[in-house]
């Protein structure tokens, strides 16, 4: 009876969530992480509304008093030190919620941002919040100490983007109230530098970190290396990275002659796009959400397209468990594998020659099905010698 409950109050879920999301792509994957939230019943809007006419009055009864939709859910959403105008993860996470808002009226969000980026000040005021609120969403790897802060809080669920609790002696930990999610972003860069390569005029690309040198931005700066070799040695390309980029800035990447650039750091999204578009005739390889919308220069967009991970999607997954008091915290690291890293293709978000659209992919599949394995830091790989880079030729 239980899992009837939860199935239909998904869809009434979905059914609003749907009405106000454009792409679909956050609904896509929410609806998955709550197909499996009430032990893999599959969700199926259409048939579960149906079933409202045929429940027992017990049923109804439980349908009335569930929690979800009508959660009352007091939610804190903690950035540092950029906020969520960052144009890319903490702009994805505010998205997430608001699309969660949408489907429940009851809940409440209140962003704050930790201006120093000390992780010792984070720490210290996600303890505070917890004080005051029921989830606690927090983005950084400044957050990888939460443990003892969640110990001490075991009523409040906290949820972690981009870090993994650690315990003291710095090892991983599972927490019965945390949750958090990591991305394959080499996969993410990966995809990004044969775009850059099949699209760069000049003949010179660059992942963009600006001195961050954080995991999130040293993945995608060596996927994006990965894909750029890739694309030379399969796809025709004779393109070049500046070897000295760890530090410089877009706009000095530009005026070494890079004509694409992709920032790999979400602390450098908008300074990227700022920079093509002052310099013109350079473009953007959008990161982390869709950044389109950001890139209109007059006439011109300069972002071509936008590798995206579903942190959005996956935030309103876990809040959905949160509200059915269904919480199963775990540390989930997410890639192409399963579509929490894709690209958009579809002409009102991206401006891709036909030939990359085709080679994308194609590139896409081999990663999605572990044919290609970028270089990241866990794996001991480089971007002249990767899995997939040989064999690519004999797809």
């Amino acid at each position: 009876m239980k899992k009837r409950i939860a199935l239909i109050l998904a869809a009434a879920m979905f059914a609003v969530l749907a009405a106000g999301c454009g792409s679909g792509a956050f609904i896509d994957k929410a609806q998955a992480k709550t197909a499996d939230a009430v032990q893999n019943v599959p969700v199926n809007a259409e048939a579960a509304q149906k079933d409202t006419s045929t429940m027992t009055e017990e049923e109804l009864h439980m349908l009335d008093d569930s929690p979800l939709g009508k959660s009352h859910l007091k939610i804190a959403l903690l950035t540092a030190p950029s906020g969520t105008d960052d144009l890319a993860v903490n702009r994805g996470l505010k998205q997430g919620l608001s699309e969660f808002m949408e489907s429940d009226k009851t809940v409440t969000v209140k962003e704050f941002a930790e201006k120093t980026g000390s992780p010792a000040e984070c720490l210290k005021m996600a303890d505070e919040l917890a004080a005051g609120y029921d989830v606690v969403v927090m983005s950084g790897e400044m957050f990888s100490g939460i443990g003892k802060i969640a110990k001490k809080n075991k009523d409040v669920h906290f949820i972690v983007f981009d870090a993994v609790p650690q315990d003291e002696k710095g090892k991983p930990e599972v927490l019965d109230n945390v949750t958090s999610f990591t991305y394959r972003d080499e996969e993410c860069g990966f995809l990004a530098g044969v775009a850059a390569a099949l699209e760069s005029k000049s003949g010179k690309v660059a992942a963009v970190t600006a001195k961050d040198i954080g995991n999130v931005a040293a993945n995608g700066k060596l996927g994006f290396a990965c894909g750029v070799n890739y694309a030379n040695k399969n796809l025709g390309t004779s393109v070049s990275v500046p070897v000295s980029d760890s530090e410089m800035t877009a706009k000095q990447l530009i005026a070494e002659g890079c004509d694409v650039l992709y920032p790999a750091s979400p602390t450098c999204t908008k300074d990227v796009l700022r920079a093509a578009k002052a310099a013109g005739g350079v473009r953007v390889v959008g990161s982390f959400i869709d950044q389109f919308p950001y890139g209109g220069n007059k006439k011109v967009n300069v972002v071509i397209t936008s590798v995206y991970r579903t942190q959005g999607a996956d935030l309103i997954g876990e809040l959905m468990t949160v509200a059915m008091e269904n919480e199963r915290a775990e540390n989930k690291l997410l890639g192409a594998e399963d579509f929490s890293i894709n690209y958009y293709f579809d002409t009102d978000r991206a401006t891709l020659s036909k030939k990359t659209y085709a080679e994308l992919e194609k590139a896409y599949e081999l990663l999605r099905k572990g044919r290609i394995v970028p270089a990241s830091l866990t794996n001991g790989m480089s971007p002249d010698q990767f899995t997939g880079l040989e064999a690519a030729a004999s797809r």
